[in-house]
C-alpha cells in the first residue's frame, strides 16, 4: 500500500519504494545525486552540446565532495549518479572525449 508519503523533497518517491544508492547507503543519497544532476546540468550548459564526460563531471563534483564525508567511495557514487542519468535519458556522453 502506497501511503502517499515522499521519501523528501529531491527525489519524491514514495516512502515504501524508495531505496538508497547502491554506493551511498544514506537518506541523503537523494540530496547527493540532486547535485549530481545539477552539476551535469551545468557542464551541459556550458558545452553547449548536450554531452558530458565522466572525468569533466567527476571533476565538478569534487567541488561539494566535503559536504558528502560520510560517502565511502565518491568516485564510484558519481559513477553510480552518471550511469542513472545515462541511461535516464538526461546525459548522453556516448562519443564524448574527457
Amino acid at each position: 500500500m502506497i501511503t502517499g508519503l515522499a521519501h523528501c523533497g529531491f527525489c519524491h518517491c514514495p516512502v515504501e519504494q524508495w531505496e538508497p544508492m547502491a554506493t551511498y547507503q544514506s537518506d541523503r543519497s537523494c540530496e547527493f545525486y540532486n547535485d549530481v544532476h545539477d552539476a551535469a546540468w551545468d557542464l551541459e550548459e556550458q558545452a553547449g552540446t548536450g554531452k558530458v564526460s565522466f572525468k569533466a563531471l567527476l571533476r565538478r563534483c569534487r567541488a561539494f565532495k566535503g559536504e558528502y564525508p560520510d560517502i565511502p567511495d565518491f568516485n564510484s557514487s558519481v559513477m553510480e549518479c552518471f550511469n542513472i542519468l545515462e541511461d535516464c535519458g538526461v546525459i548522453n556522453y556516448r562519443g564524448v572525449k574527457s
